[in-house]
């Protein structure tokens, strides 16, 4: 993600993240990205353990965040990236 608002520096990016304050802050991840071009939306129901329960609430914050961006802005495009990873054998 960072390369991408890097070298696209004449667009506005809007970055739709979870948090895992275990492994970095959302401060410590907006530090990262250079000033101006980037808006932060803090998605809080994201969560890496896979819940059904969860995961659908999560899914719905997120496309009501996605259907109030595309109202207000003009989106070129979205781009998706998950850590979410099943370990379990079967």
């Amino acid at each position: 993600m960072r390369s991408l608002v890097e070298n696209l520096q004449d667009d506005l990016h809007i970055i739709v993240h979870g948090e895992r304050e275990n492994l970095i802050t959302s401060a410590e991840v907006k530090q990262r990205f250079p000033k101006g071009n980037v808006r932060f939306i803090r998605w809080k129901s994201a969560q890496r353990e896979i819940n059904f329960r969860k995961d659908t609430a999560a899914f719905m914050e997120l496309y009501t965040i996605l259907k109030r961006l595309k109202r207000q802005v003009h989106i070129d495009a979205v781009h998706l990236h998950s850590s979410k990873v099943d370990f379990s054998e079967g």
